[in-house]
C-alpha cells in the first residue's frame, strides 16, 4: 500500500511542483521528514490536504476516495466533465459521500471502472500500482 507522504511525493515530482517556503506546519510532519517539502509543494498547490486537527498522518495508507480527490485537483478532471452531472454507478458511494464528485470526475474520464461487484470502494487503503494506474489513466 502506498502512504499519504508517498503520494505526495510521487503527485509533486510528476507535476514538477516545488514549495513556495511557506509551509503549512502539520503537527505530525517536522522539517527533518523526508517528504515535508513534497507535502509542502501539494498543500500550497491544493492538492493535498491535511485534517482538521492539523495533522497530516503522512504514514497513514491513502485511501481510494482520497486518490480520487487528489486526482481530481491535480488535473482539474470535474471542470473538464462533458456533462453536468455523471452518476457513479458504485453500490458504495453515494451523492452524500465528499468524495462523490472526485469519483464521479474520474469515472467520467474513464480512470477508474471499480470493481467488479460495482464497488469502488472508498474506504480501502490504496496499493501502489493502483495509485500509478489511476496516475498514468490521469494523462500524465
Amino acid at each position: 500500500e502506498i502512504t499519504r507522504a508517498e503520494a505526495a511525493q510521487i503527485i509533486v515530482n510528476r507535476l514538477g511542483l516545488t514549495s513556495s517556503g511557506k509551509r503549512q506546519r502539520y503537527s505530525d510532519v517536522p522539517d527533518h521528514h523526508w517528504a515535508s517539502e513534497a507535502i509542502a509543494a501539494a498543500t500550497e498547490a491544493g492538492i493535498l490536504k491535511g485534517y482538521d486537527e492539523n495533522t497530516f498522518k503522512p504514514n497513514e495508507t491513502i485511501k481510494r476516495s482520497e486518490v480520487a480527490a487528489i486526482l481530481n485537483r491535480a488535473y482539474q478532471l470535474e471542470q473538464m466533465m462533458t456533462t453536468e452531472s455523471v452518476m457513479t454507478s458504485f453500490a458504495d458511494i453515494d451523492k452524500n459521500h465528499w468524495a462523490y464528485d472526485d469519483v464521479s470526475a474520474l469515472v467520467a474520464h474513464g480512470i477508474t471502472t471499480g470493481y467488479e461487484d460495482e464497488t469502488f470502494r472508498p474506504e480501502k487503503g490504496t496499493k501502489r500500482a493502483e495509485f500509478v494506474a489511476f496516475l498514468y489513466r490521469s494523462g500524465s
